[in-house]
């Protein structure tokens, strides 16, 4: 069999088509459960040895899904489906010994010998023809129907209708992944801007000699601190309106620690969380501020070694940070309630605090959900 004409292969219309087939790049040679069910039951239907979904390409055809034959593609100027996406409507082949396009074609002077060929165009949705789906037989057939005609061309428009559902599940996610993409981006355009800010406040507190003034400003670069790591922790994942509040907490410890702590007691922080605890976003926010506010009064006024535990609880979630000072409630009762902007703070962002006479540097806050 002679091969279309290369007059043909780089007409407009051939051009339109490739340009039409590139909207399906996700296609690969895996195989697809859909695709092999579509086959499958065409084989079946049409009680023929071989039926195929063929994908043709510019210079080859390959099987997107196939059924006796062991062959994964091919020469595209052997193939009768070129043939086939030439036409309006399907082609059928009675007996390929008797049409002089295929008599020596080398699918049917060889393996796999084909004598009955029927193929149906698999189009996209603006009529661009993709590929095709067959049945063949090495046994010519003259009974083909109209009938089996169009069963034929409806199996075509079931696989048509499997691949447009990939592509658009395809753009769809590309969509959405560049949407997250931004999403991300933002986060860290805003975590790099409130850490300018953060390191601009730092070097105004070296050139501040009031001591309540650097206090101020100290408080102020903290909470900057952890409003930066919540977008740090949401343009790590997927956007989303939960994050891992463990995670969170855990690597604004750590920084707080880092900016704040003196060097000899840079290895004096202990923090113990249950994983995961899935928390909203404005959650978040709160429980961050309340950790910086609750750890730096520790850092600063307390004493010894600080344990901070982060755990879930019914309805909310429970944050405790303890140290071996004098105690919060001695700490924030000798403040004047215009200075106790903590205090004031964690009330109310979340309206539980409880102090264990017992342990006097034990603090807890109950945030609920």
């Amino acid at each position: 069999m002679s091969g279309v004409a290369t007059s043909e292969l780089e007409s407009p219309q051939e051009a339109n088509r490739l340009a039409g087939l590139r909207k399906y790049a996700f296609l690969d040679r895996e195989a697809d459960p859909a695709f092999d069910r579509i086959v499958a039951l065409a084989q079946d239907l049409f009680d023929l040895p071989i039926s195929l979904m063929c994908i043709i390409e510019k210079e080859k055809q390959w099987f997107k899904a196939r059924i006796g034959l062991d062959v994964s593609e091919m020469p595209r100027a052997w193939g009768f489906c070129d043939h086939t996406i030439a036409q309006e409507g399907p082609m059928v082949v009675p007996d390929s010994r008797l049409d002089p396009r295929f008599v020596n074609s080398p699918l049917v002077v060889g393996p796999p010998h084909i004598r009955f060929y029927a193929g149906a165009q698999i189009r996209s949705p603006d009529g661009m023809a993709l590929g095709t789906l067959c049945v063949i037989s090495d046994k010519p057939r003259a009974d083909f129907s109209e009938r089996d005609r169009n069963r034929l061309v409806q199996l075509a428009g079931m696989a048509a209708g499997e691949l447009e559902m990939r592509r658009q599940m395809l753009r769809a996610q590309r969509q959405s992944d560049k949407k997250d993409v931004l999403i991300r981006e933002g986060h860290l355009h805003v975590a790099n801007s409130l850490q300018m800010i953060a390191d601009v406040l730092q070097m105004q507190m070296q050139f501040t000699r009031d001591p309540g003034v650097v206090q101020s400003l100290r408080g102020a670069v903290n909470r900057i601190i952890a409003v930066g790591e919540v977008h740090q922790q949401l343009r790590r994942q997927q956007a989303d309106e939960h994050a891992d509040a463990a995670d969170y907490i855990g690597r604004l410890l750590r920084r707080l620690w880092q900016a704040v702590a003196p060097t000899e007691r840079q290895n004096d922080l202990e923090f113990v969380a249950t994983d995961p605890i899935m928390l909203p976003i404005e959650m978040l926010v709160r429980l961050g501020f309340i950790t910086a506010e609750l750890t730096v009064n520790a850092i600063q006024h307390g004493a010894g070694r600080v344990r901070v535990t982060l755990a879930a609880t019914t309805g909310g979630v429970m944050l405790t940070v303890e140290d071996q000072g004098t105690g919060l409630s001695e700490r924030w009762q000798r403040q004047l309630p215009r200075e106790a902007v903590g205090l004031r703070l964690v009330r109310m962002l979340a309206g539980e605090i409880s102090l264990d006479p017992d342990r006097p540097g034990r603090c807890s806050v109950f945030l609920r959900a």
